[in-house]
């Protein structure tokens, strides 16, 4: 696909549809420093100049994780984003969040910080909350599960099913000592 794309005097990223209806999407991609320095003022446009919204989401020694909010990709086709370093410098700072909420237009999610689950998914529209805040395990929560015996999972299998349902013996137990690290306000 690389030759349909063509070539560009600025580093470019291009962004493949593969729908049958425009799209707009978050995409994330890794950035190498080379391309993207991380002390230096940029921007993204799209190819009618309009700049994209990205923030980075996480970092290693040679490159960025950015999460890029891409409008309006044509439907079987693609948009080209071009990279432009300007010389001045710039200092990337997180901006951090003391609220648990995360919200839009529709949504408002609620985190338990120690806990590292979601305790409230309320749907704004409706005015109803979508979870159910009485039960033991709560959204996002990690669950390991461990069965009394290895038969009782092969008797799960493509060639073998049991035809009255039988309750798996097993354990559950979740994850301890979670904490969210950091909510950070940003571009995206």
């Amino acid at each position: 696909m690389q030759p349909l794309v063509g070539r560009s005097d600025v580093p470019t990223i291009a962004i493949f549809n593969t729908l049958n209806w425009d799209r707009s999407e978050l995409v994330t991609v890794y950035i190498d420093h080379e391309i993207l320095p991380t002390n230096k003022k940029f921007q993204m446009l799209d190819d009618q100049g309009r700049k994209v919204s990205a923030q980075a989401m996480s970092s290693r020694s040679d490159g960025t994780y950015w999460a890029l909010w891409v409008p309006e990709v044509p439907a079987m086709g693609y948009k080209t984003l071009r990279i432009e370093v300007g010389e001045e410098a710039q200092k990337i700072e997180a901006n951090m969040s003391a609220d648990t909420n995360l919200e839009n237009a529709f949504y408002r999610l609620t985190l338990d910080r120690e806990k590292g689950v979601i305790t409230s998914l309320f749907d704004k529209e409706l005015q109803v909350e979508l979870l159910d805040v009485q039960d033991t395990i709560s959204l996002g929560a990690f669950i390991y599960e461990r069965l009394d015996n290895r038969q009782a999972m092969e008797r799960l299998t493509n060639t073998n099913r049991d035809t009255i349902y039988v309750p798996l013996k097993k354990t559950l137990s979740t994850l301890t000592d979670i904490t969210v690290s950091a909510i950070e306000d940003g571009a995206i």
